[in-house]
């Protein structure tokens, strides 16, 4: 098994205001990319907001394969 970091996309349907923001990353917290490596090294982000609504979100997925982390993420 290894380590992936896998970019996920998205978009709001609601504004995101700060208790919404804080409960979901305490959901992904077990995935946040800052407690790897990689992440560290690369100063990862687990959520960005952009204008408009998008986001993305950064997961540690551990997998075989590139293919079963975009699968499981």
């Amino acid at each position: 098994m290894t380590a992936y970091v896998i970019t996920v996309p998205g978009t709001f349907l609601r504004t995101l205001d700060a208790d919404s923001r804080a409960a979901l990353l305490r959901g992904l917290r077990p995935a946040d990319p800052q407690h790897t490596a990689l992440g560290e090294a690369e100063e990862l982000d687990m959520l960005t907001v952009h204008e408009g609504g998008t986001f993305s979100i950064r997961l540690e997925i551990e997998a075989d394969n590139k293919r079963a982390a975009e699968t499981e993420a």
